[in-house]
């Protein structure tokens, strides 16, 4: 199952702010609560978590990019549960 993560609104509010850094590769495999990329805006600088562990699929966001609360970064290819018997 695919989570997407996003810029975390209870932290930036509605204000824009930039991406300034990927944290991690395409690809990489990464911990729930994990920061996945760096953004900021002047004199602050914070970052996007992986909200689960999996494989980090960035966005179509590119660097520098103003984005705002609720803004979908990328996703994480969550591994797959085994149904219990």
């Amino acid at each position: 199952m695919d989570v997407t993560f996003s810029i975390p609104e209870a932290e930036w509010g509605e204000s824009p702010v930039r991406l300034l850094a990927w944290l991690v590769d395409e690809g990489e495999s990464v911990s729930a609560g994990e920061n996945v990329a760096e953004l900021g805006r002047p004199g602050v600088i914070g970052y996007a978590t992986a909200p689960c562990a999996g494989k980090v699929h960035k966005g179509a966001v590119p660097l520098s990019s103003a984005v705002v609360a609720g803004d979908v970064l990328g996703w994480i290819a969550a591994p797959a549960r085994r149904a219990k018997k």
